[in-house]
């Protein structure tokens, strides 16, 4: 019996993961669909496990440095609502102070060059991906049915049905781990959290 382990040396900035659905059935001589569920996070999905022994000494770096970054905001926050600015929102002024010490973590990331002017491997990169997009397939069987696009813009997710573009809320997307004849996740697209 062979056994073998693969591990990643190179995070992308997206990452596609696909889900097993179909199979061909021997006995029935016919390709089926796999109704079974399967969880996926929509966010803070954690590669590090995968990684090699090399990119996770640089992930550390980058996991330090964006847990500092998060727990500033908590502080941050929870500045702003001890001063009296209830809503959590920056003034104005406050913003400016903080654009002006270098930013509030919303800007562009400076990328580091090697000597071949290659983007260097894991630069920024933390090993934390939140869910981006999905394609979905509705349908019993896996000659027939429907595929569908899914997209989280900023904070909403949006349905891609053909010709037909909507809204959609989280609780939907939740429900794509399959288990029936309703839309099952069949691609899922990670979009990397960055340092």
């Amino acid at each position: 019996l062979y056994k073998g382990v693969s591990r990643i040396t190179k995070l992308p900035k997206y990452l596609s993961v696909q889900l097993v659905r179909f199979l061909y059935r021997r006995d029935t001589q016919q390709k089926a669909k796999i109704l079974r569920r399967v969880g996926f996070p929509l966010q803070m999905l954690d590669v590090f496990e995968f990684c090699s022994d090399e990119l996770k000494k640089k992930l550390e770096v980058r996991r330090d440095v964006w847990q500092k970054k998060e727990d500033a905001k908590v502080e941050q926050l929870k500045q702003l609502k001890s001063s009296g600015n209830s809503n959590g929102k920056r003034t104005h002024s406050e913003a400016t102070a903080a654009e002006a010490e270098g930013g509030d973590g919303g800007g562009p990331v400076p990328l580091d060059l090697d000597l071949d002017g290659e983007v260097a491997e894991a630069i920024g990169h933390t090993g934390f991906y939140d869910l981006h997009a999905i394609v979905t397939h509705k349908g019993r069987i896996a000659d027939s049915g429907h595929y569908v696009g899914w997209v989280k813009t900023k904070d909403q997710w949006v349905e891609f049905d053909d010709d037909s573009v909507y809204p959609v809320l989280e609780e939907d997307i939740q429900k794509l781990d399959g288990g029936g004849d309703w839309h099952m996740a069949y691609l899922c697209i990670y979009k990397a959290r960055l340092a």
